[in-house]
Formats: C-alpha cells, sequence, structure tokens
C-alpha cells in the first residue's frame, strides 16, 4: 500500500512537473517574415554562462530535471544542446520554417550581428545544430534595452529582429586609475604598462593592445608568461584576446561599444618555469630535480621524473624504487602512506607510464600547477608533451597541507633534449581604466 501511494506520488509530481513546464512553453515562437515566404523562429533566448536548448518531448524534459544523472541512462543520450560561455552572454536559438509546406531547416543564415546606437554594429558567432536549428550567440549586446535588437544575413538578405532582454543592466560604477597601473596576484606583481587603440586595415577591424609585465615577489625573477586579457564595459559587455606567448605585448579583437566610460581589464597569467632538462625516462628509474628559486617561490617542494614502475618518496626528499616484479596498476596511483619512515611521511606511487611527479603547498597562496615536457630543437623548435592526465593525493606535514600530483604526457619513442616545465596559473588580475582613444 505504502509503495503504490510512493508510485502514485512519483507520477503526480511528474505530471505537474510536465504541465508546468507545458504552460511555460505553450508560447509560440517569435516569427519574423523572410522574402521567400519561410519565417525565422525565435525558439529560446538564454542569458548568462550555462546554455541548454532542448529538442526532447516534455515528459522527457521533466524526468530529467527531477532524476539524478546516474537514473537517466533508460532515457538514452541527451538531445539538443549544451555549452558554457567564459563570461556572460546572450545566446538565442533561431530556425527557417515554411508555414506552407512544414518544413524546418536552418537555412543560409550567417553572420550574427548585434545593433547598438548611432549604428554601432558588434559580431557574433554562430553554431549550426542537427535538426535545422541555429545557434547565435553574443557576448556584446544592447544590455541596457528591453528589447535587443539583432541581425542576421539569410543569402543576400539582411534579417533584422528583436528579441526581449531576460535580464537588463545598468551601468556599474567603476572609477579609472592611471596607467600604468600595478596589481598583486599571489607571488607575483602585474604591471599594465600601456592600453592603446590600434586600427588594422590587413585584419579588417579595431584592436586594443596592451603591454603587461610580471615581476616576482619572491627571490627570483618571474619565468616566461603567457597573457589572455578580457574587457568589460560596464554593462557587462567583454571581448577577449588570445592567449599568447609573444611576450609582452597582445592585442585583441575590440568589440565593444564606443564611449568614455571605465573599463574592467581581466589580466590572466600562465607562468612556465624551467625545472631542468632530462632523457626520457625508462622503466624503473627515476631524476629527481632541485626545484629552482622560482619554483620554490610558487609552492614546489619537490619535482622528479619517473620511467614506468613502482616508486616512494621519502619526507618530500628522496626517492627510491621499489621492486618492479610487483604487478603494476593499469593506471596511475599515487598515495601518502599511513605508515612512515621514522616520522618522515611516504609518499607512494605506481604508475604504467612514464611522468612528472611535482609536491607543492596546497594553500590559498600558490598558484593552480601543472607540468610538461618540451623538446628544445633550435630557438622556439622541437615538440611539446603537454599530460593527457594527472592523479593527486594530500597530506598534512607540520601543519601544513601538501598536494602531490603525477602528470604523465604522450611521449615518443624518441625525443632529446627534453625540458621540464611547471606552469603556474595565477589568479586573474583586474585594473580599471579609461577606455583607449579611437
Amino acid at each position: 500500500m505504502h509503495r503504490s501511494l510512493w508510485w502514485l506520488l512519483i507520477g503526480l509530481t511528474i505530471l505537474a512537473g510536465a504541465g508546468v513546464m507545458a504552460w511555460r512553453n505553450k508560447a509560440s515562437p517569435a516569427r519574423v517574415p523572410l522574402g521567400d515566404g519561410s519565417e525565422l523562429r525565435v525558439l529560446k533566448v538564454s542569458l548568462g554562462t550555462n546554455h541548454v536548448f532542448t529538442t526532447e518531448p516534455i515528459w522527457k524534459q521533466c524526468l530529467r530535471r527531477l532524476l539524478p544523472r546516474g537514473l537517466q541512462r533508460p532515457l538514452g543520450p541527451f538531445q539538443g544542446q549544451r555549452f558554457l560561455t567564459r563570461h556572460d552572454s546572450m545566446v538565442v536559438w533561431v530556425d527557417k520554417f515554411n508555414a506552407s509546406s512544414g518544413q524546418v531547416g536552418a537555412g543560409s543564415f550567417d553572420q550574427p550581428e548585434a545593433l547598438f546606437a548611432h549604428g554601432f554594429v558588434v559580431k557574433g558567432r554562430m553554431k549550426r545544430l542537427q535538426a535545422g536549428v541555429v545557434c547565435l550567440e553574443f557576448p556584446c549586446f544592447a544590455r541596457d534595452a528591453r528589447q535587443v535588437p539583432l541581425q542576421v544575413h539569410d543569402g543576400s538578405n539582411l534579417v533584422a529582429f528583436a528579441v526581449d532582454n531576460p535580464r537588463p543592466m545598468q551601468a556599474a560604477l567603476w572609477t579609472a586609475r592611471p596607467i600604468p597601473q600595478t596589481n598583486q596576484s599571489l607571488v607575483t606583481e602585474i604591471v599594465l604598462r600601456n592600453l592603446r587603440f590600434e586600427n588594422r586595415q590587413d585584419a579588417n577591424g579595431a584592436f586594443f593592445q596592451s603591454y603587461l609585465f610580471a615581476r616576482g615577489l619572491g627571490k627570483a625573477r618571474a619565468g616566461w608568461m603567457a597573457w589572455r586579457l578580457t574587457a568589460f564595459d560596464p554593462w557587462g559587455n567583454w571581448t577577449e584576446s588570445n592567449w599568447t606567448d609573444s611576450g609582452s605585448s597582445l592585442s585583441g579583437l575590440l568589440q565593444l561599444p564606443p564611449g568614455d566610460l571605465t573599463w574592467k581589464l581581466l589580466v590572466e597569467g600562465q607562468e612556465y618555469i624551467s625545472a631542468g632538462f632530462v632523457s626520457l625516462p625508462i622503466s624503473s628509474t627515476c631524476l629527481v630535480l632541485a626545484p629552482s628559486r622560482r619554483a620554490h617561490d610558487v609552492g614546489v617542494r619537490f619535482v622528479m621524473v619517473a620511467g614506468p614502475g613502482s616508486y616512494r618518496i621519502i619526507d618530500g626528499v628522496r626517492a627510491e624504487a621499489l621492486d618492479n616484479s610487483l604487478e603494476i596498476a593499469s593506471r596511475p596511483s599515487l598515495g601518502f602512506s599511513a605508515v612512515s619512515v621514522g616520522t618522515k611521511p611516504v609518499l607512494a606511487f605506481t604508475s604504467p607510464v612514464p611522468g612528472i611527479l611535482v609536491i607543492s603547498d596546497a594553500d590559498s597562496e600558490s598558484p593552480l600547477l601543472r607540468a610538461r615536457l618540451r623538446e628544445r630543437l633550435g630557438g622556439d623548435g622541437g615538440r611539446i608533451f603537454w599530460p593527457s592526465g594527472f592523479v593527486a593525493a594530500t597530506n598534512s606535514v607540520n601543519g601544513a597541507k601538501q598536494i602531490a600530483r603525477f602528470f604523465s604526457p604522450r611521449l615518443p619513442t624518441m625525443a632529446t633534449n627534453l625540458e621540464v616545465e611547471i606552469i603556474a596559473t595565477l589568479p586573474p588580475a583586474e585594473f580599471l581604466v579609461s577606455p583607449p582613444k579611437r
């Protein structure tokens, strides 16, 4: 009796949820007439960083919301699109519908654009889905408007339409500071030396260009840096550069509307610190590398390159290869042992593949660390071997937390002059600046 009542309640909950979702979706999609007798239909508008569009029936959508992921297998794979954007963006899903034939398709939609006052236009991004649906993505649009004007090319025609703004914004009140500016990110100072505007005829667009410099706050200079910069206007529109490893200068396509209000620059940095040169590791052999002063500044306490085998690290200083006649695990594993040598902690690990073991501090003052191998041939020649994955274990030493990570890059059978690099990802630093003069 109780079980029957329980299933009845579950069924009623599903029906109620389906009813609510059906009520929410009962409004027909916005339609924009096209010249060939068909229509552009706006199927959904999403604003944020997590975007979901589903083509599944209402009952299946309701079940996915109610059931844990582990119980959703009988529902089959998700039908639709799910993706994340790095910062708040507006995403619009559209299709092309012919009312007379009932045919649905993606048409020839291309080049989505957001419109601003005074004729300013910003390009968006586009993805084509199955079932004739097109996804239009806008990091930059009229965020203060209740109706957001957009346009998209359909062959030789330009189709203008508007969508409701899910969350109209007011401009943030920021106060710009003069350049150069210096901000601290853990054990590194990041200096913004310059920000300027340039119009590139060869690239058919306007760009912002910035100059950045990293300065170590510890006992050593900062290593070689890679940078990415994102610029925000006070309404939340954003544009970013690609990651650049060309030194202190980086640039990005300028897609923010013109104006005199303060920008916020979000600077991300990755520091590459050499840990020394090694040969290709072979089975049951390991090489301990002394961390440089800069590596020590960012929290590195132990670095070792090891071939396939089983090992133990005593007190984060001494490494021993164990008897490899024992069966080696099919995948890398490591852990701090409850049994210690005297009072010294022991880290034991085994791996069927070569890799890099890094033990570092695990506190709020330490950056996220990775490791890779790089083949140095000539200037910047040679291959780069990124880890295909890593395993980790944590421990507490005299009240201080440490984390051990084993990175396993995919290595060839032949490689020479290999350099071990520690990569420290710094927390982003923010700068409030006046927009560059156009």
